[in-house]
């Protein structure tokens, strides 16, 4: 039998707890913002890729990755990917010859993987173009 007392414990436990955990919150929204352009590769627009847009912890920016797909050239943020917060940024490139199927085990050789840049990206939608050089690694 639970006793009145322990009831009352719960209840006080459970206010506590929700009277706590609403004021971690500060109700903030994450406003993320469009990045798009053109990467091209031994002066061609890239046939295939990704770009990666990760935070430069080490300049002080946190939070999460952007990220897109490269396909003839181009990418953008919001046809097939997430945007960015702003700040200073590590771009990481990768790019292949041609789209693969993943479903079907058709995986097309890598022409470069992680090739590296380094930029601030403006808090706001924002055109930024990369041209990934001849020494990339494979």
């Amino acid at each position: 039998m639970i006793s009145l007392n322990t009831t009352k414990k719960t209840y006080l436990m459970l206010f506590a707890c929700t009277a706590f955990l609403s004021g971690c919150s500060k109700g903030e929204v994450v406003e993320y913002h469009q990045v798009s352009g053109q990467i091209t590769y031994q002066d061609k627009p890239l046939v295939y890729g990704t770009v990666i847009f990760e935070p430069d912890a080490q300049a002080g920016n946190a939070g999460a990755q952007g990220f897109a797909e490269v396909e003839n050239g181009f990418y953008d943020t919001s046809r097939n990917g997430r945007g960015v917060l702003g700040g200073a940024y590590k771009i990481y490139i990768s790019g292949q010859a041609e789209k693969g199927d993943p479903e079907k085990g058709v995986i097309p050789p890598q022409l470069f993987r992680d090739f590296l840049v380094k930029i601030d990206i403006p808090k706001g939608p924002s055109v930024q173009n990369f041209k990934v050089l001849p020494d990339a690694k494979k």
